[in-house]
């Protein structure tokens, strides 16, 4: 049913609402904008999904996110052929290769931009201040965006160097536990403008706050991955790729000792009845594993995780899968970089899951209380959007 505006004599009638409250009406309706830039290039699985995880978690607060679709100079072509004049052998190996690097930026690219909206590419040559897009709030994400050896130094993109505007951190990675006296420097000049600072290592959030800004929001926040509930990855996973059930390893990079994990896995296997499988983005399978599957894409990793029995990993985005899909896990710590896992299996009461030999027979029927796991869960998730809404509202 419609009410007339007109009275009975036939003037208009008077508003419920006045132009004030109209106005502000209007201005809560607007759509607030923001550009993220992260570590999303490249044949990882976590950082591919870390991206869509940080687009979803501004959705949820009212924001419309848009992620800067920066190629570091590694990932181009052009960095990609940078050492393969060295030797003859280095120029074989790299041509033997470069199908697999042009198959993987498809795979992985594809993915993402059926999931995230993205700029044009964006190349270290550019000048970001020209390409970026003019919105509310500029917001350096997750993943090594401030990791000096993974970057090869300090890389001004990720810290939106030259870009006016509110400026804030969600969850960003230093990964190493202590800098030089130039990388501290150079950290605290080039985030001197932000208006907040969340950071994914509780041994970050010690740096950042010996900076001395008392009017700069400071917080130890979770990976984006881990704001996402495992009905919320449903829509990113592809079917179950086993009909058997099974122990997933993934190792991926920086592995001290490859054959303690699978020995792990391999026992777990033989008293519980699984199959070993494990994921690859090379031509190769791992001769260790029942079955690799190979040329997969974030779809596939997550479902290898979601559905598998146990996992045994190497990796932080491993970890943290693990947990916010609700799986029993044992990890190894990587070579470089361990902060992270350390950090986060603390956080969470499951220090306890983390390996040094292969696993021992009264460790084979331990499993997590997932109850008390996804109580901090949601305590850090609500946590985090709380600190996002602080720079939008």
């Amino acid at each position: 049913m419609v009410t007339s505006l007109i009275n009975n004599n036939g003037s208009i009638k008077v508003p419920l609402f006045s132009l004030i409250q109209i106005n502000l009406l209007i201005e809560m309706s607007k759509i607030k904008t923001a550009a993220f830039i992260t570590v999303h290039v490249g044949p990882n699985f976590g950082s591919n999904l870390q991206a869509i995880a940080t687009s979803e978690i501004l959705k949820k607060v009212g924001i419309q996110p848009i992620l800067i679709n920066y190629i570091p100079r590694r990932c181009t072509h052009m960095g990609y052929w940078h050492d393969a004049f060295i030797s003859i052998k280095a120029f074989i190996k790299s041509v033997v290769k470069y199908p697999l690097f042009c198959i993987n930026n498809r795979i992985y690219g594809s993915y993402l931009s059926k999931y995230v909206k993205m700029t044009s590419p964006i190349y270290p040559w550019n000048n970001l201040a020209d390409v970026a897009p003019k919105v509310d709030l500029y917001i350096t994400g997750s993943d090594q965006v401030w990791n000096f050896i993974y970057n090869e130094g300090l890389d001004e993109f990720y810290f939106f160097t030259g870009v006016k505007g509110n400026k804030i951190a969600l969850s960003a990675s230093i990964g190493q536990s202590a800098l030089s006296k130039e990388e501290y420097s150079l950290l605290k000049d080039r985030t001197s403008d932000y208006l907040g600072i969340s950071v994914r290592e509780s041994d970050a959030l010690d740096i950042i706050k010996s900076f001395n800004r008392p009017n700069q929001e400071c917080a130890h926040l979770i990976d984006p991955v881990l704001f996402l509930s495992s009905l919320e990855w449903d829509k990113f996973t592809s079917p179950s790729l086993s009909k058997e059930p099974y122990v997933f390893v993934y190792l991926p990079y920086n592995t001290i000792d490859e054959a303690i994990c699978y020995d792990t896995a391999y026992k777990i296997a033989e008293k519980k009845h699984l199959r070993v499988l494990s994921i690859s983005n090379s031509y190769f399978s791992c001769r260790r594993a029942d079955k690799t599957f190979r040329y997969s894409c974030p779809g596939d990793f997550l479902s290898l995780m979601k559905n598998a029995e146990y996992i045994v990993t190497n990796s932080f985005h491993g970890v943290a899968f693990s947990i916010t899909l609700n799986r029993n896990f044992w990890c190894y710590l990587p070579s470089k970089f361990a902060n992270r896992i350390l950090s986060v299996t603390k956080l969470f009461g499951l220090s306890n899951r983390v390996l040094t030999e292969v696993i021992s027979d009264e460790k084979l029927d331990c499993q997590i209380d997932y109850k008390i796991v996804n109580q901090l869960l949601l305590n850090e998730r609500n946590k985090g959007l709380r600190f996002i809404e602080k720079f939008v509202v």
